[in-house]
């Protein structure tokens, strides 16, 4: 096999790890590659040690950028890449010796697309766990990829999860195939970067190979996403959400996919709702409307219902916006809400930019906004929109 593999390192900080996920590279059984090292503006020592690793062995090539993010450094080293196929290692993981003999071989017979295998979860605690496509082993013509694997890839009903695992660290992509996706991303996705190019490339290829082995290291710390929420995450979930469904309906899939995406986001939303409002996924969770509400605004809640409640658990914990009052028309039914809600004529002794109504029932919201009207208060200061239930 004389094709050339471009293995693209994106770096960041990461002085502590970086040898030991090179080291696995130049230990392939596989030898024909370039090991392309982007240091992503790093503030540590991460790019004394791509030069010093660049160095040594003339396979490996270090460059340097302004930090710009993963997916920008991930793009920057494609277009240095020599080889017609690529790859992708994050600088804290690792790869077993193995890995390109096996995954070039099939492409050297087949010489797919892409070609896609599973990974090995490391964590913290030493605990290991592995993770492989559903996809049966094999080849797939682009017939097949449209009938097999697309219905399923993001989620798979049956199984309740994914069908082919995100990472772009776990495929190898014919070049040309990374670029006419990637020329059309969006930059601003943080999450979901790996999926938003994966999942387009299957979706876009006219072969592909499956491959039902492990081995790939997929490294938890402490600094992996997950542990990373905070209130602009939603917004976040929201770009990548947008821009999916965008590609889908260009590529006119959306009617498969549009249940997928939206099972493949509550990933996201899930374990951000958790960490940012620590409420239970039991419990009805609505979204605040973030959108039409200002930050650091003085606002009166107008509801004390379920929707109510997850609004107001929400501003607690965010602190996004100041409630002045919290109302009800009928606030002395809410028996265990005493002292923290009263009645709508509370607004005529306040101070408040908006009056934001926690209703769902849109026939009741628009009573509300009608009495709200005739007691004096500014259309534009009367804030409502469907409540988007965030779990069940």
């Amino acid at each position: 096999m004389n094709i050339v593999l471009s293995v693209i390192v994106p770096i960041y900080n990461s002085e502590e790890c970086i040898e030991r996920c090179v080291q696995s590279l130049l230990l392939q059984d596989y030898s024909k590659m370039e090991i392309i090292l982007v240091d992503d503006g790093s503030t540590d020592n991460s790019g004394k040690i791509c030069e010093m690793l660049a160095g040594r062995d003339t396979r490996v090539k270090a460059y340097h950028t302004e930090n710009r993010g993963s997916v920008a450094a991930r793009n920057y080293g494609v277009s240095l890449a020599q080889g017609k196929v690529i790859t992708f290692v994050d600088s804290d993981d690792w790869i077993e010796p193995d890995m390109y003999s096996h995954m070039m071989s099939a492409y050297d017979m087949y010489e797919p697309d892409i070609i896609s295998s599973g990974l090995i979860i490391d964590d913290m605690f030493g605990t290991r766990t592995t993770e492989y496509d559903l996809i049966p082993e094999g080849v797939y013509e682009e017939a097949q990829i449209k009938q097999e694997i697309i219905p399923t890839m993001m989620y798979d009903a049956e199984r309740y999860k994914r069908a082919v695992t995100p990472s772009v660290c776990t495929k190898i992509i014919r070049k040309d195939l990374w670029n006419e996706v990637a020329r059309t991303g969006d930059s601003r996705i943080t999450y979901g970067e790996d999926a938003a190019l994966s999942y387009l490339c299957l979706a876009k290829a006219r072969k592909a190979v499956f491959m039902n082995k492990v081995w790939y290291h997929y490294c938890v710390s402490d600094n992996s996403m997950v542990h990373n929420f905070d209130i602009n995450s939603f917004e976040k979930i929201k770009i990548f959400m947008d821009y999916m469904e965008k590609a889908y309906k260009e590529l006119g899939i959306w009617t498969q996919m549009e249940t997928q995406l939206k099972e493949y986001v509550k990933n996201f939303l899930y374990p951000a709702i958790k960490n940012v409002f620590d409420i239970k996924l039991d419990d009805p969770i609505y979204l605040f409307p973030y959108d039409l509400v200002k930050s650091g605004s003085q606002i009166v809640l107008y509801g004390a219902g379920k929707v109510g409640r997850s609004y107001m658990e929400n501003l607690e914990r965010t602190n996004y916006a100041r409630v002045e009052a919290w109302v009800d028309k009928a606030y002395h039914k809410y028996t265990d809400l005493k002292g923290k809600i009263g009645s709508p004529r509370l607004l005529w002794e306040i101070c408040f930019d908006y009056v934001v109504i926690a209703i769902e029932n849109d026939e009741v919201a628009q009573v509300i906004q009608k009495d709200l009207f005739n007691m004096g208060v500014d259309r534009g200061k009367i804030v409502w929109k469907k409540p988007e239930r965030l779990n069940g």
